[in-house]
């Protein structure tokens, strides 16, 4: 929360990624369903609930509060979450100004941000704001039928909108959880000077799209969610497999082969195993990105299976380990 820590239901959330780690989901798939679980084919109940991930932001209940303002917080969040978490870079940067070291552009920054500028929430509340769905009292063990894609009611939705553009607050309670929706038409997205929710430079419409230096296709950027979401999971994006075998590698020896986990770009740590990164990342794809796959490899490997004991030789000369004497 902003300043209470106020009921929020995304419980059902947390299952679905305790669940999606059990089952061993491949990773792309885990990205994908949490990105855009509500705009895949036949869509179901359980992959619209993934896509709580990008709800689990901030809500201030403070009675001052300016909704649109912290409309555009979420998405910011939102926006910092996909940097951060898959990318490994410092994308904030660019909400006020074009990022100072690495190659992302303000401009390039609120066109991350419109792929997200089109949730119809409401931005504010003590307690689950649509969009919601309801969860099943059977929720985790589904059947077929209470497991099918719920849509919200387009005409229900329409009289739930503000003039502003934004969704009415009706509180969810325990048997629901906050998803992603589209609204029917796309909400312009503006840069805004400084970074200020009121403070929209008009003279050019900005549409979703990607940094130029990871853009894959030279005349093709995602369009929606769905697209960023395989976009991400490409085989030949330089990134979201470094970013992630880096992570795993961290949960084991405590330290990434890239220290700084969040931060790939020019003022993180560079990797102390280069060729190793790109060798764990390409064979992480090349096994469908099989989470214990790529964990397995790791435990077994010689460099994990040595001794931990003190030795004052190799300490002296690898004091964080960062060349995996021990």
């Amino acid at each position: 929360g902003y300043q209470n820590d106020e009921g929020r239901y995304m419980h059902v959330w947390r299952d679905w990624v305790i669940l999606a780690f059990n089952a061993n989901q491949p990773y792309d798939r885990f990205i994908t369903e949490q990105i855009a679980g509500d705009l895949l084919p036949q869509a179901t109940l359980t992959q619209q609930i993934a896509t709580g991930f990008f709800r689990n932001h901030r809500i201030n209940i403070e009675g001052g509060v300016i909704r649109k303002e912290w409309y555009v917080e979420n998405i910011m969040e939102r926006v910092d979450a996909l940097g951060t978490v898959f990318l490994g870079l410092t994308v904030s940067c660019g909400r006020c100004h074009s990022h100072k070291f690495d190659p992302i552009s303000q401009d390039e920054f609120y066109q991350l941000f419109a792929y997200f500028n089109n949730v119809p929430e409401w931005g504010v509340g003590n307690a689950n704001n649509p969009p919601f769905v309801s969860v099943p009292e059977s929720w985790p063990r589904l059947s077929s039928g209470e497991n099918q894609f719920v849509e919200p009611d387009p005409i229900k939705l329409q009289k739930n909108i503000d003039g502003a553009g934004l969704m009415v607050p009706q509180a969810g309670g325990p048997k629901t959880v906050m998803v992603m929706h589209e609204r029917k038409s796309r909400r312009p997205t503006f840069k805004l000077t400084d970074g200020r929710y009121d403070s929209a430079d008009r003279s050019v419409e900005l549409q979703p799209g990607v940094p130029a230096f990871l853009q894959l296709s030279p005349d093709a950027a995602p369009r929606d969610r769905l697209e960023l979401a395989r976009w991400l999971t490409d085989h030949r994006h330089p990134l979201t497999a470094r970013v992630a075998v880096n992570r795993i590698w961290q949960h084991f020896f405590g330290l990434g082969l890239v220290k700084t986990s969040e931060d790939f770009g020019t003022q993180g740590d560079p990797p102390s195993h280069p060729q190793l990164l790109d060798w764990l990342a390409v064979q992480f794809v090349r096994h469908d990105w099989d989470v214990q796959w790529i964990q397995k490899k790791i435990l077994t490997s010689a460099t994990y299976r040595q001794a931990s004991a003190f030795d004052a030789a190799t300490t002296q000369k690898d004091p964080e380990n960062r060349l995996l004497s021990r």
